[in-house]
């Protein structure tokens, strides 16, 4: 199965169906930046939130085209935000005496947790995190373009990453290689 698109007539880059464009560029941005295939983070997307930036899990607090927990997503902002020009919300975030991640001020906490529904700025963190990269990396700074390689063998994944990347890659319509 593919993800379906949608082409126009001279567009030279479809989008998949359901898929507004500014999740499209924001996904093909993060792609480029990380070296992660891009069709892989399209089928990310499709799976995890169906394109919908403002998805929000009825069973916990995952929300965004991610599905970020609330303490993932704290603790991704913590650690990676200031990278990426988060550094103002991730001087907010402390661990609280469990060790887990706390904002003191609470509309700074909302407005944190509320990142997670933009589509540039999820994208961007959800690479660091390394299960993109580990399962959906096709080249790396010190290899060009042109030799790219094809995904890791599912051996060379943890369990949980293999059976992720094995219902990802059915959606789109690769094979997985041997």
């Amino acid at each position: 199965m593919s993800i379906p698109t949608s082409r126009a007539i001279g567009q030279a880059d479809p989008s998949p169906r359901g898929a507004s464009r500014e999740v499209v560029d924001a996904i093909r941005d993060a792609s480029k930046r990380s070296g992660v295939d891009f069709r892989f983070m399209l089928a990310k997307a499709q799976t995890e939130s169906s394109f919908d930036p403002g998805a929000k899990a009825r069973t916990s607090s995952a929300s965004g085209l991610y599905q970020f927990i609330e303490s993932t997503w704290l603790n991704t902002v913590r650690q990676h935000g200031a990278k990426h020009g988060l550094g103002q919300y991730a001087a907010q975030i402390e661990d609280d005496f469990g060790g887990g991640p706390k904002v003191r001020d609470a509309a700074a906490r909302k407005t944190i947790l509320d990142l997670r529904f933009d589509p540039r700025i999820s994208w961007v963190l959800a690479v660091p995190r390394g299960s993109l990269q580990a399962i959906g990396r096709t080249r790396s700074a010190s290899r060009p373009r042109s030799s790219r390689k094809p995904h890791p063998p599912i051996a060379a994944c943890s369990t949980m990453e293999a059976g992720v990347r094995a219902r990802s890659t059915r959606s789109i319509g690769f094979s997985n290689p041997k």
